[in-house]
Parts: C-alpha cells; structure tokens; sequence
C-alpha cells in the first residue's frame, strides 16, 4: 500500500510539470519539488526511510542520500538522465548529491546543501544548483570519479 501510494504522488508530480519546458528548466522543477517536500532529518528521528526516495517525496524527511534517491526517482519517471554522486563535504562528512544531462554537457546538483541555504529561487538555493566540476570541488569531494563535463551556466540566460 506504501508503495502504491509512493508510485501515485511520484506520478502526480511529473505529470504536473509543464510539457513546454526545456531540460534545463525539468531538472530545476523536480529539484523544486523535492526542496520543498523534504526536510532535512538532522536528529536521524525518522527511521530507516530518511536514506530513500520513499522518504524524501512521502515521508518530508530525509538525509542527503534520500534527497539524491528522491530526485534520481523522479528524473528517471520523467525520462532525464541522472545519476547520483558519492563524496565527501561539510568538514569531511560522506556525502551524496546528482549529476545531470544537458545538451552543454554535465552539471552537478546538490538540493540538500540548496535546500539548507534558502528556498527555490533564492540565489543562495541556486548555489548548489547546475554546478561545474570547478564549482562543486570548492567545498565538495568527489570519490566515486564521476566527472561533469558542462561549462558554467549564465542563469540569467539560462540554456533551453
């Protein structure tokens, strides 16, 4: 039952993103829904969900891992390309976070660390979103040699 209802608001989500956006702007619109679904679980209070996709879209709360999982999930139902990421940040803590597609290469997006720093939208939330390698290796470490190929993005013309 759990699960039928997981699959249900997943499909609800992308079945309200609007069919005219462009990759770029898919991307941002589930990494939206998951920062104000989510919250991030600091006391690990809620169980064994907070490291799933399950947790971040049903349960609201989460961990790094599940706010990656929860938006891999949900670019996979939307048929974007995108992995997550393993690594380390915050003053040497394990880390996850994903990496997407666009036609200008590779980009990495953190919604955790988007999340904590403001609201979709904020240029404190963009921070952390569509990142170069050179950007995200300012206070991230990559340990699973993944590699974003994409050159950094004008946001104020943004790609389509």
């Amino acid at each position: 039952e759990e699960m039928l209802r997981f699959e249900a608001v997943c499909t609800r989500i992308i079945e309200r993103m609007p069919d005219d956006y462009s990759a770029y702007d898919q991307y941002r619109y589930l990494a939206t829904v998951i920062s104000l679904v989510t919250s991030f679980d600091y006391g690990l209070q809620k169980g064994w969900q907070i490291g799933t996709a399950y947790g971040s879209i049903v349960g609201r709360h989460s961990i790094c891992q599940g706010y990656s999982k929860g938006f891999l999930y949900l670019c996979q139902k939307a048929n974007l390309w995108c992995e997550t990421v393993d690594g380390v940040s915050g003053g040497n803590f394990a880390h996850m976070w994903n990496i997407v597609k666009l036609d200008s290469g590779t980009y990495y997006l953190d919604i955790t660390w988007s999340d904590e720093k403001g609201l979709p939208g904020s240029p404190e939330w963009d921070r952390y979103f569509m990142l170069t390698q050179d950007e995200i290796l300012v206070d991230h470490e990559i340990t699973d040699g993944k590699v974003a190929t994409g050159t950094a993005i004008d946001r104020a013309n943004k790609p389509r």
